[in-house]
């Protein structure tokens, strides 16, 4: 596998992962009080900002370093990064069992294969 290849196929991974997640995360919050939806929004748009600053951080040092097997990195840093994010917010407002996770990974791997399957054109 090239390196073009495994960045597309690892960036699908964290997109999906991220998806898998989110959705989680939405059946969640539905489930607290509705004068918890705010709360938990700010604290998830709060648990985003190190991966953002993550992909920045590598966009920039491939620009200023002029390393140019860096910035193809942020493929993979921002989705790795808002997932990131996303498993400590659901992790804070579920408690999974291992079955759970497995159907995560499961589900996860299923939409990742069908969105590498579609090829980047």
């Amino acid at each position: 596998m090239t390196y073009p290849l495994a960045l597309f196929a690892l960036s699908n991974f964290c997109w999906a992962y991220m998806i898998v997640l989110a959705v989680i995360w939405f059946r969640a919050v539905r489930q607290r009080d509705m004068r918890e939806h705010i709360g938990h929004f700010v604290s998830l748009m709060a648990a985003f900002i190190p991966g953002i600053w993550l992909a920045f951080l590598v966009l920039f040092l491939g620009a200023i370093l002029n390393l140019l097997w860096l910035p193809p990195l942020v493929l993979v840093a921002f989705p790795g990064g808002v997932a990131a994010g996303l498993h400590f917010e659901v992790s804070q407002l579920t408690t999974p069992t291992a079955r759970e996770e497995a159907m995560r990974m499961v589900a996860t791997t299923v939409l990742a294969i069908g969105m590498t399957s579609a090829g980047p054109g």
